[in-house]
């Protein structure tokens, strides 16, 4: 599927979804369960293998018995290859892990967050060093799931923002776990970034056994992503509503209008004064991360220009994020 095969699908199901919005989520949720019905035939043919030559090596005799062990082997290396290409670990995102104790102020929002927005248990959080925030599952049993959940918080993020404005990013990254409202359409946000990170993951490092799910998953992973866009677009206008239902809608506001603005002051000056530095310093440059903690408690000389171009960009399909405009009018 090329970019454009897949900008025009998505966009003909968007109006599709807006159409018949019911019908629309049955034949995501269907698809959804397709790729478990793959999964759980695989494992079915893997286990009727292995059933299947014990019964007849108890029942045969002779050189039955021989021939049946011979080929036996091969048909449970095959049982083997099925189970293996199933078992594909995902890394958990890189950060440095926060102890309860460290943060007891920090854990003790994300608890009253949790119980507001009736989310279960974030198994691990951590500080990265990026202009971000996010939630990301990894599946302890590989394509069968059992998923740990990781909230990373971006320290520069965390310090471009008021306490208050800081609590409705976190809110914002824990809707997309909420049971409150739009569970579905979380649920298929999360299979979908699932899926994609696997298909990334099997492309970057192959192992034994992949080809017996790797046809399917190439096509299933960017089928589902174009299928159900429209849904995963849909769930961060939730997660914005989870911000505002944890703070307010101006509050929410505020913090998507600062950190769209804070983020370009630190792509387009901070960071690439740093690079300049190291361009033409003999030694690297030191103080890096609190250059960037001095930068991002104070208003960028530029913000307005920044705010005016955030304001014009528009809603694309490289990205399930909605553009600022339509985010802010979605919040009133």
């Amino acid at each position: 599927m090329t970019k454009g095969e897949y900008e025009a699908l998505v966009h003909r199901l968007e109006q599709y979804a807006n159409r018949h919005p019911a019908l629309y989520r049955i034949r995501v949720g269907l698809l959804a369960a397709l790729a478990y019905a793959y999964l759980l035939l695989l494992c079915a043919v893997a286990l009727g293998i292995v059933v299947a030559l014990g019964f007849l090596l108890i029942h045969t005799r002779g050189h039955g018995a021989r021939l049946i062990v011979a080929v036996g082997w091969a048909l449970l290396v095959f049982a083997w290859m099925i189970v293996r290409s199933l078992w594909v670990t995902l890394p958990p995102p890189e950060g440095r892990e926060l102890d309860r104790r460290e943060a007891p102020r920090l854990f003790a929002m994300i608890d009253e967050l949790r119980k507001k927005l009736r989310v279960g248990r974030i198994h691990h959080v951590q500080l990265s060093p990026r202009f971000n925030a996010s939630v990301t599952q990894c599946p302890r049993l590989g394509l069968l799931g059992w998923q740990v959940n990781y909230l990373e918080l971006g320290v520069p993020l965390m310090q471009a923002l008021s306490p208050e404005h800081f609590r409705a990013v976190v809110a914002h990254e824990l809707g997309h776990l909420s049971g409150n409202h739009g569970r579905f359409g979380g649920w298929i946000y999360r299979v979908r970034q699932t899926w994609s990170r696997l298909l990334a993951r099997f492309e970057e490092t192959p192992h034994f056994g992949a080809f017996v799910v790797d046809g399917f998953l190439r096509w299933y992973a960017l089928y589902f992503s174009a299928y159900s866009f429209a849904l995963a677009r849909a769930n961060e206008y939730e997660a914005d509503r989870c911000a505002a239902e944890a703070t307010d809608s101006r509050t929410a506001g505020e913090m998507l209008i600062q950190t769209f603005v804070q983020g370009r002051y630190l792509d387009e000056s901070i960071w690439p004064e740093i690079m300049r530095r190291a361009d033409h310093d003999p030694q690297p440059p030191t103080e890096v991360f609190a250059t960037v903690a001095r930068a991002m408690r104070q208003r960028p000389p530029a913000a307005e220009r920044y705010l005016r171009q955030s304001l014009m960009e528009e809603t694309h399909y490289d990205d399930t994020h909605p553009c600022l405009i339509h985010r802010l009018k979605a919040l009133g």
